[in-house]
């Protein structure tokens, strides 16, 4: 059975209740979760399962990825790709990850697809004249040159093993963890 969506947003009715309509998950059996939010919010649901405590799967998308601390009674999946929803041991990029997160806090999956789009973009566009163009010709020759530029850039990044676009779109491993309950 397939119920509708709780938003993450939602506060608890009273103080110290749940956010989420754990009795009533409860009453129907529920029994699988799949969180499409933020890992924030797959933190908040998979906290509260585990202090319920709850039985189940709970899934997490590459928006929701997470690593969450977790009763033994569920068993938590996290889609994974680059390094979202963490770093494989002595990644290269490990570095780079923890001043990032030291100054601006956790590597998110549309953080780090943004981080990837500008680096690319950055590569593209330090190779273009800095000098203003005016015509209408020249505004067009700048365009295709930072569309041939920005489709040969390369680079290290954080959501895929690949280092470009291949043809307006990127080749990316995508996986499944099964978080260990701790």
């Amino acid at each position: 059975m397939l119920l509708p969506a709780v938003s993450c947003d939602i506060a608890a009715t009273r103080a110290g209740d749940p956010r989420f309509p754990l009795s009533s998950w409860e009453r129907s059996k529920i029994r699988a979760w799949l969180v499409t939010g933020s890992s924030s919010c797959a933190l908040e649901l998979v906290g509260e399962l585990s202090r319920a405590p709850a039985k189940g799967l709970v899934a997490l998308t590459l928006e929701a990825a997470a690593l969450p601390a977790h009763a033994s009674g569920l068993r938590v999946v996290s889609a994974s790709a680059g390094v979202v929803p963490e770093s494989s041991p002595g990644d290269a990029r490990d570095d780079e990850l923890r001043r990032f997160g030291a100054t601006l806090g956790g590597v998110t999956w549309w953080t780090a697809l943004g981080r990837d789009a500008a680096t690319l973009a950055r590569v593209a566009v330090r190779q273009l004249p800095t000098g203003s163009a005016t015509e209408p010709h020249e505004v067009s020759e700048r365009r295709d040159r930072a569309r041939t530029l920005l489709s040969e850039s390369r680079a290290r990044l954080w959501t895929s093993e690949s280092t470009s676009w291949e043809g307006h779109a990127m080749k990316r491993t995508l996986c499944v963890v099964d978080v260990p309950a701790k």
